[in-house]
């Protein structure tokens, strides 16, 4: 099998083309996929609660997607040629099934990114990581101790009480 030449003569070059025929044809590269609204943390700055700490009005547990349809949903951007995605939350990883939709989404070859607070990234997840890398976990830090933390504006979860699940 022969490879085409092509004129671009850097990785950069190809970035640029790539991205530009990829917006001419309206192919979503990137998405982002929100699991859940809830937080195992009450953090009176996150859009995911009110100003009281609680969570938003109305049952929101009710409303958020089944498995089967976020799995669904992963078939559609990736047919569409979304090549990255994003999951995020609330907390990502409250949802049970988390594992079973991180684990479709990178065998159906997403580069993916978790956003969490860290709190639950447990044995079960690190070891889900080991065999699946994510391309970036990021974690929301808001002290380095748990003295920082608590001194930290709008926070009502004392870290000690945040960390045990």
């Amino acid at each position: 099998m022969e490879c085409t030449e092509t004129s671009l003569s850097s990785g950069v070059e190809f970035v640029r083309a790539f991205n530009q025929k990829s917006a001419k044809l309206r192919i979503p590269l990137s998405g982002s996929l929100e699991l859940t609204r809830h937080c195992n943390l009450s953090c009176i700055h996150c859009y995911a609660t009110d100003s009281s700490g609680d969570i938003l009005p109305g049952d929101s547990r009710q409303r958020e997607m089944e498995t089967t349809k976020i799995l669904s949903v992963i078939d559609e951007i990736c047919e569409a040629g979304c090549l990255y995605l994003l999951i995020t939350g609330g907390e990502p990883l409250l949802r049970k099934d988390f594992p079973e939709i991180y684990r479709y989404a990178k065998r159906k070859g997403l580069v993916i990114t978790v956003f969490s607070n860290g709190i639950l990234i447990k044995e079960e997840i690190i070891e889900l990581f080991k065999v699946l890398p994510p391309h970036v976990v990021e974690i929301s830090l808001y002290g380095a101790t748990a003295e920082t933390y608590e001194k930290s504006p709008g926070f009502r979860v004392p870290m000690k009480d945040a960390f045990r699940a």
